[in-house]
């Protein structure tokens, strides 16, 4: 069957929808993921906390994520994918849009649980609808893609907001990554996912 040698690149190519949401999670990786990179410069100089505020916003993170990965396991189904993936991905912006205001740790950390949440509820859906939405005989050609736009898309972010926010400041790097984030969400309003 001459299916079966097609790339996962080809795969996409013939399901529009998947490669939207593929395309949309490495979007998210370049431009949300690098937060955790900028985490130890927002304790320090927009708290001016140190280890110590670093401490809490990345527990914060994390309690963020088991929240989400509890939301998913409870309440994801074929009916609210689509929802959990762009609340998700709101979330996400609206999160790191609070964290470049904020300048006390309660806010700040309220806000690493939002952005801890949103990428779980946005990166585990995500992966579960891409997998649905392929053939047994493709989904691991298709996975490889899922995964090397995220591996590939997290250190390309970490390489341009590093630089940037040396240049420019935390908040203005900030700033941007909410935007982008915001941007990728407004993508899925006209482009659908499965």
């Amino acid at each position: 069957d001459s299916d079966t040698h097609v790339t996962g690149f080809g795969v996409l190519r013939m399901q529009p929808r998947v490669f939207m949401l593929v395309l949309v999670a490495g979007l998210v990786a370049v431009s949300a993921w690098p937060l955790l990179t900028l985490l130890p410069a927002v304790a320090e100089h927009l708290l001016g906390l140190g280890k110590s505020g670093y401490s809490t916003l990345l527990s914060s993170l994390g309690v963020g994520a088991l929240g989400a990965a509890l939301t998913t396991a409870t309440f994801g189904s074929e009916s609210t994918r689509r929802f959990l993936i762009a609340g998700g991905i709101s979330l996400v912006s609206v999160a790191v849009l609070g964290l470049s205001l904020s300048r006390d740790l309660v806010p700040s950390s309220v806000c690493c649980a939002a952005f801890g949440f949103g990428m779980i509820l946005f990166f585990s859906t995500g992966q579960a609808m891409v997998q649905l939405s392929t053939l047994n005989h493709h989904r691991g050609k298709v996975m490889g893609v899922w995964a090397m736009m995220l591996s590939g898309g997290v250190p390309v972010g970490n390489l341009l907001v590093g630089p940037a926010a040396d240049a420019w400041g935390v908040t203005p790097v900030l700033l941007g990554q909410a935007l982008a984030v915001g941007g990728v969400a407004a993508l899925l309003l006209v482009r659908p996912v499965p």
